[in-house]
């Protein structure tokens, strides 16, 4: 994620939830500590017409002030876009996807269902915020906050659907040296069968990135269709430049840098193929169970499995504070001696790789083997979408037991949803049953998962799904770390009177502050009763650690930050106040200007993608020429942490990037304190500049720590 995706990270700051209410264990009854907080029905049956509702999809919401006036909106997509006020769930604009305000609703049809989830980030790098979605028929379409189309738009880069957008900024941030633009590329891929141009990425103008797309005719390597959100987009590498990692319907996994080049492999893999003793590209080297079969390049089909990745979206994040994020994609482990279908499918499985497509290893913590067969995740219960509708496994990596390693969440055609932790295990009661909840056949969303009391150990909040027809509802599902249900809510019924209609969330669940108090909400888009919210009292003091589908809304499946603040000017600073307290200092610098400027210190923030550990900045604004500027101080993690005051086990950055006056005599006095810390304190000649919350990302460092803001007007002696 980038440092100017304004207008998607004002709705990233609104990513937070509140504890929900214990209630009775899902194997015995459990008595938690946790207050009491039950959600409470905000609205319904938003986005839908009279009588009935458009049928929902996988999209995931998103929530954004779109409109710069300070109340957030949200937005969704079953087939149509619809934009509804957070606070009252009113209508603010729909369109017809396909279609923008200039035409008429009632005249128009829509090209098709939208299955990837809202994206909402400043595309252009104008200052404003943008909603970009993708449907059947392959479409894409770039909105303004008033619902009309940004030039050049919309584009049919394929004449399919697309399952699978991401947004990000793939040539890196803007800097002295040139690289980078500033803006947004759009990566999508086709749900479609074909060996040839799977992927391809538009810029931000809606002309074809060059490069692309990929896999092209002649190139080596196989891909096929994407039938899912398979894209994840992140700096796996430490170039400063976004990579593409593409599963698609075989068992190859592509990647690409953002010109479209093919990624190369560790060199183990140089004999798997030939010509023998040859680097080898991501997509020439098959994945199986056994890592032995993927050094020999091929597998004995009917005793070696492998895995296929048509419903596969990949996600990147850093799993054990190393600050090296990894690659984690769930597949669809077959025997290829009977063939990828319910006869020969076994089990979706889980593999962690490294960005050179070795399996990942850490001390104890060994993926060379993938969790085995016939151990906690089971066959597919359906894999007829007339029963059921799909079950998909989007990875979710959150640390759910509060040690600092992450462990890896999936939903699966099962009926279970899984948490593995990094040992390959299932801790606790995970899985947990949502068909025995259920008491009937039912499958669950991508999850989303905060720490609803900030006890150090996260909660899980996911949407269920019935069987297809007879008026059927699923829930709202919350689950404790360890696996327990904490609460279920059943979803409304059906706006329609349809006696085949039936209702439940297959997208991820979005965690937003939509209105003016302190609580956040619950929102989901729904199959049949379109977008419902609910309120959570006491959840103001919540921490997200995974809070939309894919992880953000620029759905690029990379880590979102545990919590995300809206960055907003303070008390003015007296001299000697204390500043910040952190590992190292950085800057990074935006500039805007006049009432634009404005606008976004009121309402935007500034979100990392990575490992959340102990950090206080701050922000310093100040006028100039008519500029509005601002600066932080960048909080740079050390994993390795340190042995005592002043002493240090890696090299960190610690100056700034052409630093003003302002900044000079902010940081003039940095004292070491132990366990990492240091802090600072403002000089008098710097006494009008104001504190701001914030989270900023890096490309070239990408883990940062968690927010904790100074409490305002505490002293340091002179």
């Amino acid at each position: 994620m980038k440092n100017y995706v304004l207008g998607a990270l004002f709705a990233c700051s609104l990513l937070c939830i509140g504890a929900l209410a214990p209630s009775a264990s899902q194997a015995s009854p459990t008595t938690l500590s946790s207050p009491v907080i039950n959600p409470t029905p905000k609205w319904q049956g938003k986005g839908c017409f009279t009588s009935w509702c458009q049928t929902g999809w996988y999209a995931s919401p998103a929530v954004a002030d779109l409109n710069g006036d300070g109340q957030p909106e949200v937005i969704w997509s079953p087939y149509s876009i619809f934009v509804v006020d957070g606070a009252t769930g009113s209508p603010v604009w729909s369109v017809r996807s396909g279609h923008d305000r200039s035409a008429n609703y009632n005249t128009t049809s829509d090209v098709g269902r939208t299955w990837p989830g809202i994206v909402v980030a400043d595309i252009d790098g104008d200052g404003t915020t943008e909603v970009v979605t993708a449907h059947s028929g392959g479409w894409v379409g770039v909105y303004d906050a008033s619902g009309a189309f940004k030039p050049g738009w919309p584009k049919q880069p394929f004449p399919n659907e697309i399952r699978s957008l991401a947004v990000d900024d793939l040539d890196g941030p803007s800097t002295s040296s040139g690289q980078g633009d500033g803006k947004l590329e759009i990566v999508v891929a086709r749900a479609s069968g074909g060996s040839y141009d799977q992927w391809t990425v538009l810029e931000p103008d809606g002309t074809t990135r060059a490069g692309w797309p990929r896999l092209t005719s002649g190139q080596p390597g196989y891909g096929w269709g994407a039938y899912n959100q398979n894209i994840g987009v992140a700096d796996i590498d430490g170039d400063g430049k976004a990579e593409i990692i593409g599963p698609s319907d075989v068992h190859y996994i592509s990647a690409f840098n953002d010109d479209g080049s093919q990624i190369l492999t560790n060199a183990r893999y140089n004999n798997t193929s030939t010509p023998k003793g040859t680097p080898k590209f991501w997509s020439q080297v098959g994945v199986h169970v056994d890592d032995a079969v993927d050094l020999r390049g091929y597998a004995n089909c009917g005793t070696e499995h492998r895995p296929n990745f048509a419903n596969s979206p990949p996600s990147i994040a850093d799993i054990d504070g190393s600050g090296v994020p990894k690659i984690l994609v769930v597949g669809n482990v077959y025997n290829c001696g009977i063939g990828n279908d319910a006869s020969g499918d076994l089990a979706y499985l889980p593999f962690i790789l490294n960005a050179d497509r070795s399996r990942w290893v850490s001390g104890s913590s060994d993926w060379t083997a993938i969790p085995p067969l016939g151990g906690t995740s089971g066959k597919a219960l359906s894999e007829d979408y007339d029963v059921i509708q799909s079950g998909l496994p989007n990875p979710v990596p959150a640390d759910l037991d509060g040690n600092g390693v992450k462990e890896l969440l999936f939903a699966s055609n099962d009926g279970k949803l899984h948490a593995y932790w990094m040992d390959k295990t299932e801790h606790g009661s995970w899985p947990f049953n949502v068909t025995k909840l259920a008491g009937d056949m039912s499958f669950a969303s991508e999850p989303v998962v905060a720490d609803l009391d900030n006890d150090g150990h996260a909660e899980v909040i996911f949407g269920t799904w019935p069987r297809n027809g007879g008026r059927r509802v699923g829930k709202i599902v919350v689950a404790d770390w360890q696996g327990n249900l904490l609460q279920q809510i059943a979803l409304p019924a059906p706006l329609s009177t349809d006696a085949n209609a039936w209702n439940g969330v297959l997208g991820a669940p979005t965690l937003a502050n939509i209105d003016a108090d302190a609580d956040l909400e619950l929102v989901v888009g729904t199959v049949s009763s379109g977008i419902v919210a609910y309120d959570l009292p006491g959840s103001a003091g919540a921490r997200v650690l995974w809070g939309t589908g894919r992880g953000s809304f620029l759905r690029t499946g990379a880590q979102s930050p545990p919590t995300a603040f809206t960055l907003s000017a303070h008390t003015p600073t007296q001299p000697g106040d204390l500043v910040f307290q952190a590992c190292s200092i950085g800057s990074y610098r935006h500039t805007a200007s006049g009432a634009a400027a404005e606008r976004q210190l009121a309402q935007r923030s500034f979100v990392r993608p990575w490992q959340p550990e102990r950090i206080q900045r701050h922000a310093q604004r100040e006028r100039r020429h008519n500029q509005l500027e601002w600066r932080a101080a960048i909080g740079q993690a050390d994993h390795n942490h340190v042995s005592g005051p002043g002493q240090r086990r890696d090299q960190q950055h610690n100056g700034f990037d052409q630093p003003g006056p302002a900044e000079r005599r902010a940081y003039s006095h940095i004292p070491q304190h132990a366990d990492c810390e240091r802090s600072g304190r403002l000089a008098a000649s710097a006494a009008t500049l104001d504190l701001a919350e914030i989270h900023l990302p890096s490309r070239k460092n990408p883990w940062y720590a968690l927010v904790s803001f100074v409490e305002q007007n505490k002293r340091i002696p002179e």
